[in-house]
This record gives C-alpha cells, sequence and structure tokens, in this order.
C-alpha cells in the first residue's frame, strides 16, 4: 500500500490477520490440537483436558514472538508505523474457561494479561529500530462494557507499550461512556464517527474536553470501508461534530489539532483498489480540515 500511495505521510495500520494473539490461538489449534479445543462457540477456545499446563507453556512462547510478516516489511521510506493487536478484555472473553478449577482460570486470565503485555513489547521493541515513530492500538471493541478488573489489566497492557516509547490508544467500534476517558490511560482513542446518535454524548462530554486538554488525541473513523466512497457524506459527519462542540464549549480545532483521520472499522475485508481510493479521500478530507482549522495551513 505503501508503494503504491506515496503519497501517504505514514503506512496504513500493519494487517492483523496473522498479527493478533487470537489467531495465533488458531493455528496452535490446527497444529496442537490436544492442547486447544475449540470452546462452546466456533469464536472461542479452551485449554484441552488436563492441559493447562503446556497451554500456558506454549502461551509464554508465541506471545513474544513478533509475527511472521513483521520480518517481511520492506519500508525504507516509511518513518510512522502503526499496528493493532487484541486487548486483555476481549481476549479473555475469547477463551471459554466453564468447567475449568476455578483457581486454573485464574492462572489462565492472569497468563492472558500477560501475554498481551508481552506481545506489546516484542512488537515496540521490534519497529521501534526500524521506525522513528511507532503508534500501538489495543481494540476493544466491548470497551463500554469491561470490567475493572480488565480495565486495569488494558492499563498495564498500555503501560508495557509507553515504557518502550510509543504512542498507545485504543480503539473501539462499539458504544462506550466518556468516563473511560479518565479511566483509561490512553494517548489515542480511535473510534467510528459515523454513528453518530451514538457519538454525541461522547463529543458533548467534559471529560472528552479536559482529555484533549491533557495533550492527548483521537482518530476519527469518517472514511466509510464500504459502500460509497462520498467526501460529501464524511465531511458531515465532522461538520455534525463541530457543531456538538461549539454547543458544548469544546472547540473544533482542540479536537483537531492532534487527531488521526482513519477509516472505519473493516478496511481488510476491501478490495486494494477500494483501499487506495479511500486513503485518497482522507487525504482529501485531512486538506479540507487544515484549509478550515490551521492557520499555518
Amino acid at each position: 500500500m505503501s508503494r503504491n500511495c506515496p503519497e501517504l505521510p505514514f503506512t496504513p495500520q500493519l494487517h492483523s490477520n496473522h498479527g493478533s494473539i487470537a489467531p495465533m490461538f488458531h493455528d496452535l489449534l490446527q497444529t496442537s490440537a490436544d492442547i486447544l479445543e475449540v470452546g462452546s462457540s466456533p469464536f472461542s477456545v479452551r485449554p484441552g483436558f488436563n492441559m493447562v499446563e503446556p497451554f500456558l507453556e506454549e502461551l509464554e512462547r508465541v506471545s513474544k514472538v513478533v509475527p511472521r510478516y513483521f520480518l517481511e516489511l520492506d519500508l525504507p521510506s516509511t518513518h510512522c508505523i502503526k499496528t493493532q493487536l487484541v486487548g486483555p478484555g476481549t481476549l479473555a472473553r475469547y477463551f471459554d474457561l466453564s468447567g475449568i478449577d476455578p483457581h486454573l482460570q485464574e492462572r489462565v486470565k492472569l497468563a492472558l494479561d500477560r501475554a498481551v503485555s508481552a506481545q506489546v513489547r516484542a512488537r515496540v521493541s521490534f519497529l521501534s529500530v526500524r521506525y522513528s515513530e511507532v503508534t500501538l492500538f489495543l481494540d476493544e471493541p466491548v470497551l463500554g462494557l469491561l470490567s475493572e478488573d480488565r480495565k486495569a489489566a488494558l492499563n498495564r497492557s498500555l503501560l508495557a507499550g509507553k515504557e518502550r516509547g510509543a504512542k498507545v490508544g485504543i480503539h473501539s467500534c462499539g458504544p462506550f461512556a466518556p468516563n473511560v476517558f479518565v479511566e483509561i490511560d490512553a494517548d489515542m482513542f480511535s473510534f467510528d464517527v459515523t454513528n453518530f446518535n451514538e457519538r454525541a454524548k461522547v463529543f458533548c462530554s467534559p471529560e472528552l474536553k479536559d482529555y484533549l486538554i491533557s495533550g492527548r488525541s483521537l482518530a476519527l473513523g469518517v472514511v466509510p470501508t464500504s459502500g460509497e466512497l462520498s467526501f460529501e457524506t464524511s465531511t458531515a459527519a465532522l461538520l455534525a461534530i463541530e457543531a456538538l462542540c461549539q454547543d458544548s464549549g469544546l472547540k473544533p480545532e482542540a479536537i483537531y489539532r492532534n487527531a488521526l483521520l482513519t477509516h472505519t472499522c473493516g478496511l481488510y475485508c476491501s478490495t486494494e483498489e477500494f483501499a487506495e481510493q479511500s486513503f485518497q479521500l482522507a487525504n482529501q478530507i485531512s486538506a479540507w480540515l487544515r484549509k478550515r482549522w490551521c492557520s499555518n495551513g
């Protein structure tokens, strides 16, 4: 993508079909069926019978290894790179621990949390040697439903990336309350803005205002990943946000100053041609915003 779209100032998010810990477990399931088995749903896994200890050993091993495709990256002109990893809250939901001894359940939960932090450290350490700026997002689609202990685990994983010099963020395509801006220590929050009714309370909240004043930023999912690519539709969503912000006393410049414009969820399902066109649209929207709000162009 970076070779075909040289005007991009950064490499698009690294594809994650083999980059999250969860798909690694599917690979493990195929090669070591005695360690893992399918859980109560096709989308979940669980340690095999009497296989918790071997599973924990294998989990510790794979969590410290960067995805294979990282080793194949050849992007000499790229300075900034963004990658994404499943978060500890989502990963815990991915595992079916029903019927397992409660003591072993706790061991597995702790091991999963450590695995996310270990993978964060491995990725950032690997990419930081090759790129001057690394941004890592943890994907938590059900951010609004996370328990207090899952939020604590999420903060620990974010800290693991910060300690190695990365900018760390949260991506959530589901609804969440503004209190997450206080409870989650992320440098950036990424979410779709096309679901306007769901996001209205976020942009009117004092929590967001305080979050932005502290120097942190947003990644606004405004470019569609399916259907028609429309400059008018995407900019209409931003204009609606601006109106909300001004009504609540938050200047739109505070949102846009350090923001990223991104796609809505699902870009990995798009064709390469559609993806390239959508990145061109993102550049057009960015230029439009800079002209409207940035005095220095």
